[in-house]
């Protein structure tokens, strides 16, 4: 069973503000702040830690097509949480990379984190 996913990011500050509101919307809270690193969990099972890229990383740009993680999919509880989301994300100038089957129940959604 998963127990935890770890992602490094670029900017530890931005990437806090940008997952948290998104996580929060599906029941996932602050754990843990550190000075390198932050964990969101939804209390349940599995958690997400980020921490902040050591400096000789920081000039790896992060392509999803490329070698590492492609994305992160998460089940919600009804068809109006795909739609929030979709909302929040484009209120807030966030690239949704695709939005396949958006009209189906089980919608998918990339989302495309800056950091």
């Amino acid at each position: 069973m998963l127990h935890h996913i770890e992602v490094n990011v670029s900017n530890l500050g931005a990437s806090r503000v940008f997952w948290s509101e998104i996580l929060n919307k599906l029941g996932y809270e602050l754990a843990s702040y550190r000075e390198e690193s932050f964990t969101l969990s939804n209390g349940e099972d599995a958690y997400l830690k980020f921490v902040q890229v050591k400096d000789k990383y920081a000039s790896h740009k992060y392509n999803r097509s490329g070698v590492g993680l492609n994305h992160l999919a998460f089940r919600v509880k009804g068809r109006s949480l795909v739609d929030s989301l979709r909302q929040y994300c484009l209120d807030n100038n966030i690239t949704l990379s695709t939005t396949k089957n958006i009209l189906s129940p089980t919608a998918a959604m990339t989302i495309t984190p800056s950091t």
